[in-house]
């Protein structure tokens, strides 16, 4: 009797965190999928680091680019209409943003941020510096910035008497803090943000829960970034050596919106419209005799088909992930 209730209680928990997060994501106006690439889900535009040089906005629809900026490197928020972007630093102690129009790419200001002199804010992670940046909705409903930057010598093989020794990475957390209200059409959000030094990193919630948040439906199940669809996850019966899984996506009223397979049991995704996106990291295949290496890009699959529509490469921002390839169960 106490494990039933126990089961239940914990059952209940769960579908009260869901509810509670998909109301807080109603008032958010972009979602990342990755770092470097924000979601801007009723505009139907991706927000993404170009492999090269800039940021590319992308439709959903059809993965053609609405528009390119070299002005900036790495989308970070969506909020009042505008896409808030990060350039590189061009010395330590400054972190460089700009503000778009989100629809057109139009530069509406650019602000330059004073911050420890120790901080180096570039787009990309290096093996030394860390600079980590990404929309926060904890403290703000309509959305501020937070990042981190850490600092370790790249060193080669440790002398044997240091093998043993615990290094702790020196790490500088702060905010970029906005308005908690709305701001007005044609004013920059940078106008009137200030920067904040924390002492610690704020909490920030998951990109997505695994629960049983479907009765009766085998597989594993998480929710998707807003919290608004559920991605019930089961290795395919046809047993294909590459797509090894099955995704079925419903809405959270059980409502079935169609399925797909693919070489990942999961990723963190969004649902707009008939539209399933998701951004893969590298990996390499063996078909046909031959290597296939495969980018770090954005997916996009229709959910009434069954099918890719497009997909597309992006940068690899972090550092981790121009590095490692990812296995089928990542």
């Amino acid at each position: 009797m106490l494990r039933l209730k126990s089961i239940k209680i914990y059952s209940v928990l769960l579908l009260l965190m869901a509810v509670t997060l998909t109301v807080n994501a109603k008032d958010q106006s972009g979602f990342d999928l990755a770092p470097g690439a924000v979601l801007a889900s009723s505009s139907g535009i991706l927000y993404a680091s170009h492999p090269d040089k800039g940021i590319d906005a992308i439709s959903i629809v059809s993965g053609e680019v609405v528009w390119h900026s070299d002005a900036a490197a790495r989308p970070v928020l969506i909020r009042d209409g505008q896409l808030l972007a990060m350039a590189n630093a061009n010395k330590k102690g400054e972190i460089n943003m700009i503000s778009f129009e989100s629809n057109s790419g139009i530069i509406l200001s650019r602000k330059i941020y004073e911050v420890p002199n120790s901080v180096m804010a570039n787009t990309s992670e290096g093996l030394e510096h860390k600079f980590k940046i990404s929309a926060n909705f904890e403290t703000n409903p309509l959305g501020d910035i937070q990042w981190n930057h850490s600092y370790k010598l790249a060193q080669g093989t440790a002398p044997i008497e240091d093998l043993n020794k615990t290094i702790e990475d020196q790490k500088t957390y702060g905010q970029i803090i906005f308005s908690q209200s709305k701001t007005e059409s044609g004013q920059s959000l940078l106008d009137s943000s200030s920067s904040k030094i924390l002492e610690q990193k704020p909490v920030a919630k998951p990109i997505a829960i695994e629960g049983q948040f479907l009765p009766q439906k085998d597989g594993r199940q998480f929710t998707s970034v807003s919290k608004n669809s559920v991605l019930v996850s089961q290795v395919n019966d046809i047993l294909l050596i590459w797509e090894r899984y099955k995704w079925e996506i419903y809405d959270m009223k059980n409502k079935s919106l169609g399925s797909f397979l693919h070489r990942n049991s999961y990723r963190p995704f969004e649902v707009v419209g008939d539209t399933v996106l998701f951004v893969t990291s590298p990996v390499t295949n063996w078909a046909d005799e031959k290597v296939i290496s495969y980018p770090f890009m954005v997916n996009a699959f229709s959910l009434s088909e069954g099918k890719q529509k497009w997909s597309k490469e992006i940068k690899a921002v972090s550092y981790t992930h121009l590095r490692a390839h990812e296995t089928g169960r990542n």
